[in-house]
């Protein structure tokens, strides 16, 4: 070129502006890339937590069926223990009536109750004292009341009374 008036200056292949444009398409397609990158981190974290709250719900659930099935345990022993209670509070009210029934003039040496009788051991003054006052109201409350009497040197008698329920009059047939 040295037919040329004008030196020569160099052209690039891209214009100022084209270079512009590209230099925003680059720096938009890196944003780009890196949100996506970090939605990708951000969702394989979210994805990490959820499946470590997952095995928490889990291992929860199994604390709470675990809890459930004591509480269910505790609570058949709660009726279990009330049903004992209320066997225990008639069977003491049994007693006591029991006691409230015996007069002052017949002592007791021993009693003995089972599921289906009651046999008293004592001393009485007088069989008739005995017939009136404390078989009578044992013939009213079992159905069989059979009664045997030893006499003692000193005039009293010793006796034993054996009182009994038919299977009738406890439900059973």
């Amino acid at each position: 070129m040295k037919l040329s008036f004008i030196t020569p200056n160099k052209k690039s292949i891209l214009s100022p502006i084209t270079k512009a444009w590209l230099i925003c398409f680059v720096a938009s397609a890196l944003m780009i890339a890196g949100f996506w990158g970090l939605l990708d981190l951000q969702s394989s974290n979210f994805m990490r937590y959820s499946e470590e709250f997952e095995s928490k719900i889990h291992a929860q659930q199994s604390i709470q069926n675990t809890l459930k099935g004591r509480l269910d345990f505790l609570q058949t022993q709660l009726e279990m223990l009330q049903t004992i209670k209320d066997q225990n509070s008639s069977l003491t009210n049994a007693i006591k009536n029991l006691f409230d029934l015996i007069p002052e003039q017949i002592t007791i040496n021993a009693i003995s109750l089972t599921e289906d009788a009651l046999t008293i051991k004592g001393i009485t003054p007088s069989k008739e004292l005995y017939i009136f006052l404390l078989e009578t109201p044992l013939k009213a409350i079992f159905s069989d009341s059979r009664v045997d009497f030893f006499v003692l040197p000193s005039g009293w008698y010793n006796f034993v009374s054996v009182s009994k329920i038919n299977p009738i009059y406890k439900g059973e047939q």
